[in-house]
């Protein structure tokens, strides 16, 4: 399969980015493995990869349009997981791959998520200031698992 290209705007990439940063300083502290996240007196308080994205999104949506929300998660998703094959050279399979079988591999470290976490907010801010296409050339290939980013690179790519 080539490479894909896909457009999207310095705003949207720049809040991916943000929601990408805002998640390893959720994770950073507290991760979890096989749940979304803990609870210490009802307020939450270790993330899974996932988990933390969805807070994130929650919190810089509130700020940004809501109708970019999906756009702003999807592309955070995506560059995380892109970031997972390029670091460990994560395997999608035949039926495609996801955060959350990233993030709960029995061989999972938490120095390895921050590690992702740090290389997709890094990328993504990169793009944002450059205002480049960028191309998904790894687990593109793969096949997808999540059908979010299906729907998403149904919409988006060309």
């Amino acid at each position: 399969m080539a490479q894909q290209k896909f457009d999207v705007s310095d705003a949207t990439l720049a809040l991916a980015a943000s929601v990408v940063d805002r998640t390893h300083d959720l994770i950073a502290d507290g991760w979890v493995k096989g749940r979304m996240f803990t609870t210490v007196d009802g307020a939450k308080h270790e993330f899974c990869i996932l988990g933390a994205i969805e807070q994130a999104v929650s919190e810089i949506t509130e700020i940004a349009q809501r109708s970019r929300r999906k756009d702003i998660y999807d592309l955070a998703t995506m560059f995380i997981l892109d970031e997972a094959v390029s670091q460990h050279q994560y395997q999608c399979g035949k039926y495609g791959g996801s955060i959350p079988d990233f993030n709960n591999a029995s061989n999972r470290t938490h120095e390895q998520v921050l590690s992702v976490l740090i290389g997709a907010a890094s990328r993504l801010w990169d793009l944002s200031v450059v205002n480049e296409k960028f191309e998904f050339s790894k687990w593109a290939d793969q096949g997808v698992n999540d059908e979010a980013t299906k729907a998403y690179l149904d919409l988006v790519l060309t």
